[in-house]
């Protein structure tokens, strides 16, 4: 996949503002904005274009803390946005959502940042969950995967206990990754068991493109076939992108949570 590149112009903006986000990836083909001959429906397309409603001052684009795949959602992302005039935040966010309406994305907050804040790059760490159901949910079923086979709790946490201990994921990413490099810090993993629903929950300072899916769908490989931790491990070492499985579907995939330095955010 390539991504249309675009670059957010500062131009001397006096008010620089960061916002959290939410949305339904399943009505999108991601979070990018495309070139305008492909004319494909984007969760960062749709926010610029009410924040033109909403501003028609503002000319330049959004940056957002990370490129959400088609049919991946978010409960967290984070953009930040630069704009000629103060805002009334409060006032801005609810004038903003009405003019979504029943776009299935939503702002929920927003906070005066310094100029140095950057949605991507000022990014600390970013966590993912995703969500395996082993009962099918209609109510739920564009936010998890419906797994009707055997799932071994144990088995899968210790295959996180050895993804926790991992550096280079170069062989946990899609070809069209164009990062410097594969190397990334992983804060925290481990699954968690709700009833019926099983969750991969990570934290990392950076992710690569396709990286959490890959390594869900890793797991999920390596359990239906009995590999031990210790083969799982090897995965790192001596494998291709191809031998460990396939990815596992987008939209169990969501991105629940940024964090950032608490001095980038003005009182």
């Amino acid at each position: 996949m390539e991504f249309w590149s675009v670059t957010t112009t500062i131009s001397e903006m006096a008010f620089r503002y960061a916002f959290r986000t939410e949305y339904d990836g399943s009505a999108f083909n991601g979070w990018q904005i495309q070139p305008p001959e492909k004319a494909k429906k984007t969760v960062q397309g749709i926010l610029e274009a009410a924040i033109r409603v909403a501003n028609p001052e503002f000319t330049s684009h959004i940056s957002g803390a990370g490129r959400t795949d088609t049919g991946v959602h978010a409960s967290g992302q984070w953009f930040h946005a630069d704009f000629e005039t103060e805002l009334d935040l409060y006032r801005w966010v609810h004038k903003i959502n009405g003019i979504l309406g029943n776009e299935p994305v939503a702002v929920l907050e927003g906070f005066a940042v310094t100029s140095g804040f950057h949605a991507r790059f000022s990014a600390l760490s970013r966590t993912y969950e995703y969500t395996l159901n082993s009962l099918p949910s209609p109510l739920n079923r564009h936010q998890e995967w419906f797994y009707p086979w055997p799932v071994h709790f144990s088995l899968l946490d210790e295959y996180a206990g050895c993804i926790l201990k991992q550096s280079d994921f170069s062989s946990f990413c899609k070809a069209g990754d164009e990062s410097e490099t594969k190397v990334c810090k992983i804060l925290s993993a481990g699954w968690h068991r709700e009833d019926s629903r099983f969750r991969f929950r990570i934290t990392a300072n950076r992710f690569l493109y396709g990286m959490v899916r890959a390594l869900t769908g890793a797991q999920l490989h390596a359990m239906r076939h009995g590999m031990s931790p210790v083969d799982f491990e090897n995965l790192f070492l001596n494998s291709t992108r191809s031998s460990s499985g396939p990815a596992a579907k987008a939209h169990g995939l969501n991105l629940t949570q940024v964090s950032y330095p608490d001095h980038l955010f003005l009182k």
